[in-house]
């Protein structure tokens, strides 16, 4: 088993190559700083090309993709609707940074899937385990925000001995241990 059971799609991203206590900085870094904004869909509504007339376009109603603010990049793969309140990880930052700067968590990769309509945000926990044998327990918090897809970013907390790669695979494919919606109440 190499993970690709849990995970079908490949991920883009890194693991931090220096330890990073300030969550916006290491975002910041890793070019992961942009927000996610609403944008409005159009559709063409002029006369085909042959009779020598431009093209006209009108806005669709409550239909938007969502965007990257740093390059305009569409991250959604479906259109959302005026309900739907883009989350980007920087938005997550801003909960979480004060317990990561109280040292509880230290960021330590972010990675991105789907053409960009899936972000991971990993912390370590600082609190670790040596266990009898001499293994250790590592202790991460996994932020998965998906955009205009599934509706809700997840987090979950994994605990797990170093053995290999499917240990950590099977454990971020369990439940979630919280989640955050992306309506507007």
């Amino acid at each position: 088993m190499d993970g690709s059971e849990f995970f079908p799609f490949a991920f883009d991203g890194d693991c931090a190559d220096v330890i990073i206590r300030d969550l916006h900085e290491f975002l910041r870094k890793s070019g992961r700083d942009y927000y996610i904004k609403k944008a409005p869909v159009f559709q063409r509504i002029a006369t085909p090309l042959e009779t020598g007339q431009a093209l006209d376009f009108a806005e669709v109603e409550n239909q938007y993709h969502l965007e990257r603010s740093s390059d305009g990049r569409v991250v959604s793969p479906h259109t959302v609707t005026d309900q739907y309140a883009p989350l980007s990880l920087m938005d997550v930052a801003e909960e979480i940074a004060p317990w990561v700067q109280a040292g509880w968590a230290t960021p330590e990769a972010v990675f991105e899937a789907r053409n960009g309509s899936l972000e991971l945000l990993v912390l370590r926990l600082d609190a670790q385990g040596e266990i009898a044998s001499g293994d250790f327990y590592v202790h991460y918090i996994v932020i998965q925000n998906p955009h205009g897809s599934g509706g809700k970013a997840r987090g979950k907390i994994i605990s797990f001995r170093i053995v290999c790669c499917n240990t950590f695979a099977a454990a971020v494919a369990a439940e979630s241990d919280f989640l955050i919606t992306h309506r507007i109440a």
